[in-house]
This record gives structure tokens, C-alpha cells and sequence, in this order.
């Protein structure tokens, strides 16, 4: 629903052109239904009960228990050996989960560990609709029974047939490098309909760092927020992997980050949100920084199935992805990215910023994402592992206990705040720095006085761009302006086209105290090499 002033329970809509595909921006307003629901998850572990874990099973279940609290459906736990046995259908807290006993280890046949666990799936399915959320953790290759290899893709194309609309996750925890990496990404390619893109693969290269591996799991599965809900477009199709034929309808979080799909078809007018329908706004022109948030998600699905089913799977998507780079680029070139501050606008450095940004970086990123999905060939475990989790590995597991940590702050919300508070000070800083122009004005500078006589914010932008010529006034060697001319931005600002806290920065800086500082050649490489010499109490 595009409108010029944005309402709590709207849903925005937007897209860019990317050759014969479009990228699909989609928000959520903070009062949207689907926000304030409460989501009905399942979780359903499965785990290996072999040998060769010793006592990594009961380790691993007391970590699996702590997700019960975070399941607002219940738990189920399956465990599997030679054979695979359901200890509890329903755990609803972490100490009903602890209080169950693992059976004697002995051999691993992963498949029937996951059949368990799909039959129990299937038997809810058919009573309620939820989102299910299926986690396997095995320490080794599978040695009894029907490989995987052979079960699966059978076991997921009937799941999918009988039940057209189910929700289901799944999230692979591989220990050791004995693990079948390639078994767990196949799981995913066959049984997952709605991919949460947290890390494809939890990896623990031994068995005592699999504790750590599990709380990262765990923090990245708590730090899920708001409901699911289904999307579709009057006319088109969501791409979930390019070179395939797309879905009709795809299930998207309903949170407070934005969305981003790719789809192929007729340009969007309407995207319907579980029925509901909701104009589709087009982008004037291509939105580098929204097409690199879809083209890395292409990337993740591309290096899940380069690993569940080898190089020839991904020729379509390696090819197809190379096009669209070439795009991106050559947008790039026509448009300058020469960073040009002196007399720049808000609007006009946060468009520089961005431009810049994915020039240097994001088109890069890209290409060696390209370069390495068609080049890579490893096949032991942990090699796959770290090609599927990439640079994320090392940093991810941080970021994602912050935001846990951190949940209850919505970012957009938090945006809206400050954008508050920047119309709450603009009216006191007009009237505050007409005063001290005035004040500081020369007699002689009539046409100042003039200018500064009307309640024009450009005729005071230009009262302070004289003043600043006519006294010789100190500049920013940062924002390249004056005192002056920096607060107669804040006067005359409009948040239009920010759409993080971060671009506000950008756009406005901070106020704040004028200092001078002494620099010296090594300040570029160290800035602790700089002096602050001085801190002014004005202007």
C-alpha cells in the first residue's frame, strides 16, 4: 500500500528491474496483524544417538532443551542408533526434555532417525497449521539401513504432495569432520519449504567444541522474530534458485528487517500478503544496494546445492548469476561514483555513500562469491562447511547473540524516534541560529539581515553560507561546512530516503561541540597519532 506517509499496519511494497527479473522489497508496519500474533512453532530434533558420540548425546539434549522455552508449540525429540525411537512428542519446558533418558548407543542410520521425525511432522500436519522447524545433529556417515542419498528425495516430494502448504525449516549440526556435510544439505534441498537463512550448516570441527557450536545454534533460532505469512504477486513468480521455475507463492518472516525476493514475470503491481493486497511502488532506478541483498541470498542457495548435488547442479544459477552481475556493473559505470562532499546536501552524500558502497564493495563480493561457487571441488566435511558458511562463520555466532540480546529494540522504530526528535529540535535551532546571526552579523551585511528577516529555510542556508565567506569562519575538514552551515542542514532536513538509524547519521552528523585537532601524516593509518588541541564552547 504505497502511500506518502507511512502507517504502523501497512505493509510497503517496492521493486527494482534486474534485466527479465524484478527484486521485491517487502517491510512490515510495527502494528501489522502479523507482527503482534504470536507464532505457532514446533520444534523437532533429531539426534544422534550412535557410538561414536559417547557422551556428546546427553550434552547435546540438555542444549536442544533449552529451545523448548522457545517453541511456543512444544518440542519432539527423536533419537536413532541402528534404529530410531520418538522419546516425547511435546516437550512444553526445558525440564520435562532433561528428564528424559537417552537408550543404549549403538549403530547410525540417520534415515530412519529423519523418517521418525517426518511421520510426526506428517501426523500434525494433518491436525494444525504451524511452522516446524527440524533439526538433525549427527557426528558421523551413515552405516545402517537405506542411505539417505536414496531416501530422501522420495521421502521430500511425497511430504510436499500431500502437504502442499507445510511450513517446514530445517537446520543441519555437523560434528566432526566425520559428519556427512553433503547428507545434511541434501536434507535441506528435499524436505525445506521455507529456508530462514541463518547459517546453512552448524559445523563443529570436534566434539568438545560442539557445546559452543549448539549455543550459536541456539541464539540464532531464539533471535527469530514475528510470524510467518504468505506472499504472492498478481502476476510472476518467486525464484528460489535461479534456472528453476519458481513458486507461485512464498512464506516470508513478518518482522521489522526488510524482505527481499526475486521474481520473474510481468513488472509487480499488487503483492498480495495472505490475501490481503498491497500497491507495489516502482524504484525510478536500479537499487544496486536491494539487488545484492537478493543476489546473496541466490548465492546461499546456490552453495546448498552445489554441495547436496554436486558442480553440474549450479551450471543454470552460476551462468544466470554472472548476467545479472554484469547489470549491476553497468548501471555502475553510467553513474558517477566520485565522492563529492564540498556543498553536498544530506540526500546527496547518502547517495554517494551508497553508490560507493556497492561499487567498491558489493560488486566485488559478488564476483568472488561467482568465482568460487564455479570454481570450488572439495568434498571432505569440513571443507564443505566452510565453503557453505563463509566469511559469516567467524562473526555470525556475535551478531546473532546481540541481536537476541537486544530484541525488544526495533530498528525501525528506533528510526521513527529519532526522526522525532529531529523535528522536535528544528523549530528551537531555526529560531537559535537566526539569533546568533544576527547577533553576529556586521552592519554593513544588510542583505543578510534581509535574508534572514523571512521564514525561508534556503534563505537562511545562503545567511550562513555568507556569514561563513564574510568572517573567514572555520570549516570542518570532516563535512568540509561551518558551524552555521551545518545546523541550517538540521533546519532544513527530510528524512525522506532514510531508511536506517545509520543513514540518519550519515545525513545529519551529530551536534555537538566544535575542536580543533592537530593531525600528522600517520593520522590516516593510526588516529590515535591525532591531538585535540582545543574544544570551543561556540560557534
Amino acid at each position: 500500500m504505497c502511500k506518502d506517509t507511512e502507517e504502523p499496519g501497512d505493509v510497503h511494497v517496492k521493486y527494482t528491474a534486474l534485466g527479465d527479473a524484478f527484486v521485491v522489497s517487502v517491510r512490515f508496519g510495527s502494528e501489522h496483524p502479523a507482527r503482534k500474533r504470536t507464532p505457532a512453532t514446533r520444534f523437532h530434533f533429531v539426534l544422534d544417538n550412535s557410538g561414536s558420540m559417547g557422551r556428546n548425546s546427553q550434552a547435546a539434549k540438555e542444549c536442544f532443551a533449552d529451545l523448548a522455552a522457545v517453541a511456543t508449540l512444544g518440542v519432539s525429540l527423536v533419537s536413532f542408533d541402528t534404529t530410531a525411537q520418538l522419546l516425547g512428542e511435546a516437550f512444553k519446558t526445558p525440564q520435562e526434555m532433561r528428564d528424559v533418558r537417552l537408550p543404549r548407543q549403538g549403530g547410525t542410520n540417520i534415515s530412519a532417525g529423519i523418517q521418525a521425525s517426518v511421520d510426526l511432522i506428517r501426523k500434525i500436519a494433518k491436525q494444525e497449521d504451524s511452522h516446524h522447524l527440524l533439526v538433525l545433529l549427527s557426528d558421523g556417515m551413515h552405516g545402517s539401513g537405506p542411505p539417505p542419498s536414496a531416501v530422501l528425495p522420495q521421502m521430500g516430494a511425497r511430504l510436499k504432495k500431500d502437504f502442499p502448504k507445510l511450513r517446514l525449516s530445517v537446520v543441519v549440526v555437523g560434528v566432526t569432520r566425520n559428519s556427512d556435510t553433503s547428507m545434511g544439505m541434501l536434507l535441506k534441498e528435499t524436505l525445506e519449504t521455507v529456508p530462514l537463512y541463518l547459517q546453512p550448516i552448524y559445523f563443529a570441527d570436534s566434539p568438545q567444541q560442539m557445546t559452543e557450536t549448539l549455543q550459536q545454534m541456539n541464539a540464532g533460532l531464539a533471535s527469530l522474530q514475528g510470524s510467518l505469512v504468505s506472499v504472492s504477486l498478481d502476476h510472476g513468480r518467486f525464484i528460489r534458485l535461479v534456472g528453476e521455475d519458481g513458486d507461485a507463492t512464498a512464506e516470508v518472516l513478518a518482522n521489522n528487517h526488510e524482505q527481499v525476493l526475486l521474481c520473474q514475470g510481468e513488472a509487480p503491481k499488487t503483492l498480495k500478503v495472505d490475501g490481503v493486497a498491497y500497491d507495489c511502488q516502482a524504484l525510478p532506478s536500479l537499487d544496486g544496494d536491494l539487488v545484492i541483498k537478493a543476489l546473496e541470498k541466490q548465492f546461499d542457495a546456490a552453495r546448498i546445492r552445489r554441495v547436496a548435488a554436486g558442480t553440474e547442479s549450479t551450471r543454470p544459477a552460476v551462468k544466470q548469476l554472472g548476467e545479472w552481475i554484469a547489470i549491476l556493473e553497468a548501471a555502475s559505470d553510467k553513474s558517477s561514483t566520485k565522492l563529492e562532499l564540498a556543498k553536498a546536501s544530506p540526500k546527496m552524500r547518502l547517495a554517494q555513500h551508497r553508490a560507493l558502497k556497492t561499487a567498491v564493495s558489493g560488486f566485488r563480493s559478488l564476483r568472488n562469491q561467482l568465482a568460487e561457487l564455479d570454481a570450488y571441488s572439495a568434498n571432505d566435511s569440513a571443507s564443505q562447511a566452510a565453503f557453505l558458511t563463509g566469511a559469516t562463520r567467524k562473526y555470525g555466532a556475535k551478531a546473532l547473540r546481540r541481536a537476541a540480546a537486544h530484541g525488544e529494540v526495533d530498528p525501525e522504530e528506533r528510526r521513527k524516534e529519532l526522526i522525532a526528535e529531529v523535528r522536535d529540535l528544528q523549530p528551537r535551532l531555526r529560531s537559535a541560529l537566526k539569533a546568533d546571526l544576527l547577533e553576529k552579523a556586521q552592519p554593513e551585511l544588510q542583505e543578510l539581515r534581509q535574508d534572514l528577516a523571512g521564514s525561508d529555510d534556503a534563505a537562511l542556508q545562503r545567511a550562513c553560507e555568507k556569514m561563513a565567506a564574510s568572517m573567514g569562519c572555520r570549516k570542518s575538514y570532516v563535512s568540509l561546512q561551518s558551524n552555521w552551515e551545518h545546523l541550517a542542514e538540521w533546519v532544513d532536513f527530510s528524512p525522506e530516503g532514510c531508511n536506517t538509524e545509520y543513514e540518519l547519521l550519515m545525513c545529519l552528523g551529530t551536534v555537538g561541540y566544535p575542536m580543533e585537532v592537530e593531525r600528522r601524516d600517520a593520522t590516516q593509518m593510526n588516529p590515535y597519532a591525532m591531538d585535540v588541541t582545543r574544544i570551543r564552547a561556540t560557534p
